[in-house]
Formats: structure tokens, sequence, C-alpha cells
């Protein structure tokens, strides 16, 4: 993550103008280097210590560069673009924002005067989040120092969000403001709307399965939110409705997210782990009384729950 703000914060500075660069990249440096001391130092000493188990077939050193097939498996695949969109649909990392909330970030970029530096953000974040689906990483891998460290480039997805919520937000100020031009955005979302719902029910039909509802939400919110773009233009709605609504829209996908890794602790298939847990109460309590630090091998096809957690 550090690496990834620094890459972040280095697109920002590029906006600014050259004469405050030198001294805006001073103070950046010096509240890092002050902010972040508590971690760092301890970090830095930590890792030329230990081993480092990076998904490759032997565990790395402070000095080894982790292999770049490493990075290749843990980049985001292009098609997985359209996760930001439509639920559950990504490897690696999930880049989901919603319709409702991408919309307002467009119109951010259609409308908002102060929109250059985050859409700059948010595109570098989702192209490094592409990894070896993208050639500008492999360079960055290649010349920047300590970059190889950042083994999983499809986390950049967290820089993409943290700009678009931005343009998002201001996307919304134009929307209350009145400076939103409905016309070209209810024509965009009333063709995704059908042509999401037109190709998830042929995909199902050509394979005999049901539909899926994951698939279907963008559908239904782009629909829903071009109903509420039609009632704001003729004034069936006031704005402040219509931001509200939006926003309904905007959690209302999220929580399609958000809430389904969090099962109810009655559901017995998702809370089969805990009794597993429990089972094992008596091992971790001898490991607990063990001297720091342990390591243990265990046979993961008895103990299918996260055993060093």
């Amino acid at each position: 993550y550090i690496t990834l703000t620094i890459l972040a914060t280095g697109t920002a500075l590029l906006w600014r103008k050259p004469r405050r660069l030198a001294g805006i990249v001073c103070v950046f440096l010096l509240l890092s280097a002050l902010v972040g001391a508590a971690q760092i130092l301890p970090a830095v000493e930590y890792g030329r210590l230990a081993v480092r188990w990076v998904n490759a077939e032997n565990p790395v050193g402070w000095g080894d560069r982790i292999p770049y097939v490493v990075h290749e498996n843990l980049s985001q695949i292009p098609l997985g673009i359209l996760g930001i969109a439509v639920p559950w649909f990504f490897r690696n990392s999930n880049p989901f924002l919603g319709l409702a909330a991408l919309t307002l970030a467009l119109v951010a970029v259609n409308r908002h005067c102060s929109w250059k530096v985050f859409a700059a953000i948010a595109a570098g974040g989702l192209l490094f989040s592409l990894g070896s689906f993208n050639l500008l990483h492999g360079f960055l891998y290649a010349v920047l120092p300590m970059l190889e460290k950042a083994r999983n480039p499809s986390m950049a997805v967290v820089i993409f969000h943290l700009a678009a919520a931005v343009l998002a937000a201001m996307g919304l100020d134009s929307l209350l403001a009145g400076n939103v031009r409905p016309r070209p955005y209810l024509r965009a979302l009333v063709v995704v709307g059908l042509g999401f719902y037109a190709i998830t029910a042929g995909f199902a039909l050509a394979n005999a399965a049901t539909l899926d509802g994951w698939m279907l939400l963008p559908a239904l919110v782009a629909l829903l939110l071009a109903g509420l773009l039609v009632a704001m233009a003729r004034g069936r709605v006031s704005r402040n409705q219509a931001v509200a609504g939006v926003l309904f829209l905007v959690l209302f996908e999220l929580a399609s997210v958000s809430g389904k890794n969090s099962p109810s602790r009655l559901d017995p298939k998702a809370t089969h782990h805990l009794e597993s847990m429990a089972g094992y109460s008596d091992v971790i309590e001898f490991l607990r009384r063990q001297p720091a630090p342990v390591r243990i091998d265990y046979d993961d096809s008895l103990i299918r729950f996260n055993f060093g957690d």
C-alpha cells in the first residue's frame, strides 16, 4: 500500500505547477517519513530477518527479487474491468463501484472543473491493477526500486476507488446544483440496462441455466437511474429528491456486495468452520504457550480453516 500510495501521489503531483513541485515533494516525503516511521522502521528490520511466501515455488528473502510470474498471476484480468459495474466479476481483487456511482463519476468528468487530477489517479490505479496485461507495469517493475515487492498489482484498485469516490461526490454536487443535462445519460443508461438484460437472458437460455441475480443488478439500477433522471427533467421530483434517490441506488448496489460475505451465524453452511476451530482449542492453547516465534506445519485437507490466524 505504501508503494501504491507513492505512485498515486506522484501522479497527482504531475498536475501541479513545476515551480511548486519541488516543495510539494519535499513536504510529502517529510510527512511520510514522520508519520510512517513507527511502522516502516520495524517493518524494514523484520523484513531483513524474515522470509516471505509469495505464491512462488520457494520463499524469498529481503534481497531476493519477487519473480514477475507472481505479479502476472495476481494481476486483474482485462475482462475484470466489467466488474466495476457487475458484482463478483473479477480476479484477485474486487473493482466493484456500482453503476450509479460510476455514472456520478462520469457526470463529474463531463461537468466539473476539477476532475482531471482525480480522473488521472483513477485511470492510473485501474491500469496498474491490470499488471502484466499493461505494458507500463512491466516497465515500472524493471526500473523502480522496491516495486517488485508489491506482488499483487490487482490491489491497486484501492487507488481507483479512492479517486472514483471523489469524482462521484463531484458528480453528486453537479446534480444538486442543476448543472446536469439528463438526455445524454438517459440514452446510455437505457442501452446499458436493456443490453445487460438481453446478454444475461441469452447466456442463461443458451446454457439452460437459471438467471444470476447478481448479473441483473446493473440492468435494474441502470433503468431505475434513467427513470429518476426523467422524473427530475420533467419536474416530477426535486433536485434534493433526485440526489436522495441516487444515493439510495449507490448504497443499494454496494450492499449487494458488502453484505454477501457477512452471513448469519445461524446459517450452518456459513459457520461450519467455527465448529472445526473449536475442536482444536487445546492445540491452539498449547501453541500459544510456546516461546515466540512459532512456525507449524499442518494438513490442510483436515484443517480447512485459517489455522494461522
